[in-house]
């Protein structure tokens, strides 16, 4: 069984559904993207074409790895942070100065 981390990361578990609506500015920026994508791939050969898309996957797996990355520590640092807050260790609950 994997972790709830890989299950998120991978999208098995979902708590970003309702984040983007049709009309947000990613689903812009994505269309955006789509255009010029037919735009370069229109003008270029068959040879260009191809290391285009072995570009674009390359690109697409140095982007999976870092936002993984990402994702795994920012999940880990919010539930450092929970954990500080939970056990009171944190200049909120008067603990200011504090060098634990």
């Amino acid at each position: 069984m994997s972790s709830i981390i890989e299950q998120l990361y991978l999208g098995n578990v979902r708590p970003d559904s309702f984040l983007y609506s049709d009309d947000s500015s990613l689903h812009k920026a994505i269309n955006h993207k789509g255009k010029c994508m037919e735009e370069l791939t229109a003008k270029l050969d068959n040879t260009a074409k191809e290391l285009f898309n072995n570009y674009c996957n390359a690109q697409a797996d140095v982007d999976d790895i870092t936002q993984y990355g990402t994702f795994t520590y920012a999940l880990k640092l919010g539930a450092l942070l929970m954990v500080e807050v939970f056990t009171g260790n944190d200049m909120f609950f008067g603990n200011e100065g504090s060098t634990k």
